[in-house]
């Protein structure tokens, strides 16, 4: 399919809720999600969704069991730009105990509003009872125990991105418009 002028470009993590086996971490592959998105000394929160905002892209991320996608939908012309706002938050990402906290407690909302729903509870115990000792036992939100607990794990946090948020996990696709030569010097 031709897609002028247009291109989707995706940042595949290596890293999804299977990786979290030490007791008491689950969810931080989710959480992740969540931080990316805080900003960098670079490009601050506000300054990121700015010049998102000015080229016209669309950007979000998704986690599952297995890996984390963050994407972004722009016109062509945008590559480097995109480029370079990403790698710098790969790289750079930055943020406060406060804003840490602050996220851990947007995490556990969310958890309360998805869990509201006896489905989804239906859904976590079987999860936890049908793989019992193996890493895919919660799901991708992590327990509540743990997520209760997150504000409490700051440090762990550090951790746990220095650990999956390396190149060696990470994967770059960009389908669309683009011209492969320019895209490789970038």
């Amino acid at each position: 399919f031709d897609s002028p002028g247009i291109i989707a470009y995706y940042t595949v993590v290596r890293t999804g809720s299977r990786n979290e086996v030490e007791a008491g971490k689950s969810g931080f592959a989710h959480f992740f999600e969540h931080m990316m998105f805080r900003g960098t000394d670079k490009y601050s929160k506000d300054a990121f969704n700015e010049l998102l905002k000015s080229i016209g892209a669309d950007n979000n991320a998704n986690t599952s069991d297995d890996r984390t996608v963050y994407h972004t939908l722009a016109s062509a012309d945008a590559l480097e730009t995109i480029m370079d706002m990403e790698s710098d938050r790969f790289m750079n990402l930055k943020y406060s105990e406060e804003d840490f906290k602050t996220e851990a407690g947007a995490i556990l909302g969310e958890y309360n509003k998805n869990y509201s729903s006896p489905f989804m509870t239906i859904y976590e115990k079987l999860r936890e009872g049908a793989y019992e000792g193996t890493p895919y036992h919660h799901t991708t939100m992590g327990f509540l125990k743990d997520i209760q607990d997150m504000p409490q794990q700051y440090q762990y946090s550090l951790q746990f991105f220095d650990r999956w948020y390396r190149p060696e996990n990470c994967v770059v696709m960009v389908v669309g418009d683009f011209d492969q030569a320019k895209l490789l010097a970038l």
